[in-house]
């Protein structure tokens, strides 16, 4: 998007990097505190921060609070709880999972 321009409709990329980035932040957010396994607590928080971001965006100017947007959000967090069993199998990234009882 370009300054001066302001794009309006459903654009499917748009969607993807929702999608994308809460499953990265679920991903971090559970390596943050290794300690606590990938429950509602987590949950809770990273769909309140996106929530956030879509009320925020009421009070700026060519932003739309978007359902969609908080649905793709949703969406990585799901992604990530359905990777977990992947994840635990990349050698790198174990240690995660090892610490838990």
């Amino acid at each position: 998007m370009t300054p001066g321009v302001c794009e309006y409709g459903f654009t499917w990329h748009d969607k993807f990097e929702h999608v994308f980035a809460f499953l990265v932040l679920s991903l971090l957010l559970d390596f943050a505190f290794p300690e606590k396994p990938f429950n509602l607590h987590k949950i809770i928080l990273l769909l309140l921060y996106g929530a956030g971001i879509e009320v925020a965006q009421l009070f700026v100017v060519f932003r739309d609070c978007d359902l969609v947007d908080f649905i793709a959000d949703v969406l990585g967090i799901i992604l990530y709880q359905f990777s977990i069993p992947l994840l635990i199998r990349i050698p790198v990234l174990k240690f995660r999972w090892n610490r838990e009882n």
